[in-house]
């Protein structure tokens, strides 16, 4: 599932229900397993949301198959419902040659639907044993045995030289013994879209590295904005979050063996402001800024990225406010509202002026590499919550957890970066 689409999109790994399950079997008992699967996916999606996105892109069945979730199959079974007056296809999901995601159409349920399928789901499941633990070069990997077929990627992990079978079976214990114990309630926020109460994650690996956790299998708790987070309940218990302070230029300062500054941006801040730029969002500004900067090549590309997702932003905000999340800042917006939109140099060089030691990484397309170390150290800290007890929820450089183990959090992410790269960093 992804947000860039304009509906929700068909979920392979949603939990299919009994009497979802009974019907198909019995009214399409002469079509083969797999397509009677998929004809209860696009069902078990309809009644769980209404109008769905699915994708019309062979290299998205690719790979995002399980046993029986293939595009053949999918054409098969969408054909079938459109037949049998289930639902009505059209063109209208969202496409776009920079997505991977493919070209999408839209199935708009039908009162047959919901008159043979009389039971609306309210309550969306997952069936965790589908899911990938371990995602590679976008392959998704649910079982050990997938690794075989993964011809394309190295067999070894770029840093901890661990062997992905290795860090494939570390995803899964902590799947099966640690995010499947969590819970999550979204019911102080107003969503207009159902969120999945389950925790299913695996990380994501690409060209050596990333790393990162995500959720699949529909909308996820790291959708939500920031700001709307704290209303999750975990476990029945209000929250907390802390995420690991400007991490990425603190690994940089780690790597070259030395101690980073507290405060990473407050000095590019002030640097800038001594030459007449300011308003209440500029350590905003700066920190999106240099974070894109260290992932792309040169300053011009560093421009037109900004003013390609003005558009791509806009339309996620619409999407958040149809889902009843608080809308995000748009990086160019801010930028205008300090006077910076036609200077953005300008934050590049006070950071190079106040970070010299580091500067060497802007334009240097090194994200992938930070957002490794960051994910190791991230995925350390999970396995020593797991350990006292205590639940939480990664996204990428932060944790959500209940709010009385805040202290004790704290420790934990403090002490596994200091055993990890050897320095302080800030935790707040």
């Amino acid at each position: 599932m992804t947000t860039y689409y304009d509906y929700p999109f068909i979920s392979q790994y949603i939990q299919i229900p009994d009497f979802v399950n009974n019907k198909v079997d019995v009214d399409y008992a002469s079509e083969k397993p797999g397509v009677r699967h998929c004809i209860k996916l696009i069902i078990t999606n309809m009644l769980a949301h209404g109008v769905v996105s699915y994708s019309k892109s062979n290299r998205v069945y690719y790979k995002h198959q399980t046993k029986y979730y293939t595009r053949a199959r999918m054409k098969q079974a969408v054909g079938l419902l459109i037949r049998d007056k289930y639902a009505l296809n059209s063109l209208g999901g969202f496409w776009n040659k920079k997505y991977p995601e493919g070209i999408s159409s839209r199935l708009t349920p039908l009162d047959k639907l919901y008159t043979d399928y009389p039971f609306p789901i309210t309550n969306l499941m997952l069936d965790l044993n589908s899911l990938p633990v371990l995602t590679v070069d976008k392959y998704p990997l649910s079982f050990l045995s997938d690794i075989k077929r993964i011809t394309k990627i190295t067999s070894t992990h770029p840093l901890s030289l661990s062997p992905y079978g290795t860090i494939f079976m570390q995803c899964l214990y902590l799947n099966r013994h640690y995010f499947n114990k969590i819970k999550l309630d979204f019911s102080n926020l107003n969503l207009k879209d159902k969120h999945i109460n389950q925790v299913g994650l695996h990380r994501a690996f690409s060209n050596g590295g990333c790393g990162r956790w995500f959720q699949r299998g529909g909308y996820s708790y790291q959708h939500i904005p920031e700001a709307d987070r704290l209303r999750i309940l975990i476990n029945a218990q209000e929250v907390n979050e802390l995420d690991y302070s400007a991490m990425h230029p603190n690994l940089m300062y780690a790597i070259a063996k030395v101690q980073a500054p507290p405060d990473i941006y407050a000095p590019v801040v002030q640097a800038l402001n001594q030459q007449g730029y300011s308003g209440k969002n500029m350590r905003f500004v700066v920190k999106k800024v240099i974070l894109k900067a260290l992932n792309i090549r040169d300053y011009k590309t560093l421009v037109s990225l900004i003013n390609l997702e003005k558009g791509k932003d806009l339309k996620n905000n619409r999407l958040r406010k149809k889902q009843g999340l608080a809308p995000k800042p748009i990086l160019y917006d801010e930028l205008k509202k300090v006077g910076l939109e036609s200077n953005v140099r300008a934050i590049v060089n006070a950071f190079k002026q106040v970070h010299p030691l580091i500067a060497g990484h802007i334009y240097g397309c090194s994200a992938n590499t930070w957002m490794l170390y960051e994910s190791e150290a991230m995925t350390k800290v999970l396995f020593q919550l797991m350990s006292l007890g205590i639940p939480a929820v990664p996204i990428h450089d932060s944790l959500l957890f209940p709010k009385q183990y805040r202290s004790t959090v704290e420790r934990v992410m403090r002490d596994v970066y200091r055993q990890y790269m050897g320095f302080e960093i800030e935790v707040k």
